[in-house]
């Protein structure tokens, strides 16, 4: 059954507000993943080609440039989502870069459980901020051992997350992180019930029958 006209128009003026990742989050990404167009393997022996992307890389994979930004676009897709999700708190452009960044190295699944996600949903944002810093360490032959690329990336979100709308932080693009390989890949949790988000909750309503039976719709 198809969604009534009325809904349709109710999607898509509340995706008109939804929160992308904007220029500051996307160049902070940029220059902490690096571009690579060969597969390889990070310090961490995952493989991994074009922005940080490891889901579909594999030994002997070529890309082109325009292939790695669709595939950043694809995977960040999922991070963006992930922090519509999980955060229950007002975001402004610089925060929500932040985090994308953020969870776009650590996955999800360690952003759900982390204790800056905490923080931030109980309004303590200075606490949240502090949290990005502990991420900073990562398992190299078995070994946990803190980054230097990683506790740079993270000190740049950090202050990406605090720098008011109306200011413009350091600018990412300025610096070459590209030396340090370790600030690509995913950091292990420090030592230390996922909530849906708004659109989810709206989106569920919007689709079910005033009986409470399913209304089925195209995906």
């Amino acid at each position: 059954m198809k969604t009534s006209q009325s809904g349709v128009d109710l999607i898509k003026e509340f995706e008109g507000v939804i929160m992308n990742t904007g220029e500051k989050g996307l160049a902070l990404i940029k220059q902490f993943e690096g571009l690579e167009l060969e597969a390889y393997q990070c310090v961490a022996g995952v493989w991994t080609i074009g922005y940080g992307h490891t889901r579909t890389a594999q030994p002997g994979m070529r890309i082109t440039e325009s292939e790695a930004e669709e595939l950043l676009r694809e995977d960040l897709e999922v991070k963006e989502e992930a922090v519509r999700d999980l955060i229950t708190v007002p975001l402004n452009q610089n925060e929500f870069d932040a985090l994308a960044s953020f969870v776009y190295n650590i996955g999800a699944g360690n952003f759900r459980r982390s204790t800056l996600r905490r923080k931030l949903n109980a309004g303590d944002r200075a606490g949240a901020a502090d949290e990005f810093l502990r991420w900073n360490k990562a398992r190299v032959n078995g070994e946990l051992m803190v980054m230097r690329g990683l506790a740079r990336r993270r000190a740049a979100e950090r202050e990406l997350f605090l720098t008011p709308v109306e200011e413009t932080p350091n600018d990412p693009a300025a610096t070459d992180y590209r030396q340090d390989a370790d600030t690509r890949i995913a950091p292990d949790p420090p030592k230390r019930k996922r909530r849906r988000g708004l659109f989810q909750r709206l989106r569920r309503r919007l689709f079910s029958g005033g009986n409470n039976k399913r209304r089925h719709h195209a995906g």
